[in-house]
């Protein structure tokens, strides 16, 4: 499996371009090649002009962009916009960022309602050479009736997801089982630990460097990479971004390198 970057995770460190080569250096650095790019927390305007001036700074480093997460509701309103950021980068490869909680309300129906909405986006990303994946979050992993949200959208939705390790933790659901029963539908994976933080309000979950939580990366990245996951895209929410980065780099590829 290639251990990449999630640029949510260091979205403080890169509010400017200038900001972003200086960022890239370090991330190069850890050894990391590959990068998600999170368009809705870039500060700075996502066009084909930026994505150019980002692209020249990632073959510098020789780090590629293999994926950009970015709302379904902006693609559709700018699609000229960043479709031309996506060429400019180079990329093929869409991550929805949330779904529509407005849907919840209806239940089930609300949710098949969504997927549908969702899959005319995908085969409409895909008349245009772009593949759409869903990235979950914690509220997928709800039961309606006896499935949960992520099995009512697998159903009725026909493009991919980007599993997160630390909201299926979060959720109750087991990474690995959910890979194996998606198969071929999981390219990339968000790769984040899992903790229970001790706090005024008593234990609360929170997301921590690889290697510093409760989940077994040795056994979560060898069944991935078993199942045809290509990429695991380091995602968290730290103080300390660039150095939490090459925490969780350093501990992800010992992880690979305890199962090769």
């Amino acid at each position: 499996m290639k251990i990449g970057l999630q640029t949510y995770t260091i979205r403080k460190s890169i509010k400017t371009l200038e900001g972003f080569d200086k960022a890239m250096a370090e991330v190069s650095e850890a050894g990391i090649k590959y990068l998600e790019i999170a368009a809705d927390y870039l500060k700075f305007p996502f066009d084909e002009t930026n994505s150019l001036r980002m692209k020249e700074i990632l073959d510098k480093y020789g780090i590629e962009a293999v994926s950009c997460q970015i709302r379904q509701k902006r693609v559709e309103s700018d699609f000229d916009t960043v479709y031309k950021a996506f060429k400019a980068l180079d990329v093929n490869n869409i991550t929805n960022s949330l779904m529509d909680l407005r849907c919840l309300k209806d239940g089930e129906k609300g949710v098949v309602a969504y997927c549908e909405s969702l899959e005319k986006y995908r085969l409409k990303m895909e008349a245009n050479g772009l593949f759409v994946a869903h990235h979950h979050h914690h509220y997928e992993c709800l039961r309606l009736g006896d499935k949960t949200i992520l099995e009512i959208m697998a159903e009725n939705f026909g493009g991919g997801f980007v599993l997160d390790t630390y909201w299926l933790a979060r959720g109750g659901i087991d990474p690995v089982g959910l890979i194996m029963r998606l198969t071929d539908r999981v390219r990339i994976m968000h790769i984040r630990d899992y903790k229970l933080k001790l706090s005024l309000l008593g234990l609360r979950p929170t997301d921590t460097e690889i290697g510093r939580g409760n989940l077994d990366f040795s056994y979560i990245l060898f069944k991935a990479a078993k199942y045809g996951v290509e990429y695991g895209m380091i995602e968290q929410n730290t103080k300390n971004e660039l150095e939490s980065v090459k925490i969780s780099a350093a501990n992800a590829f010992a992880a690979i390198g305890r199962i090769s």
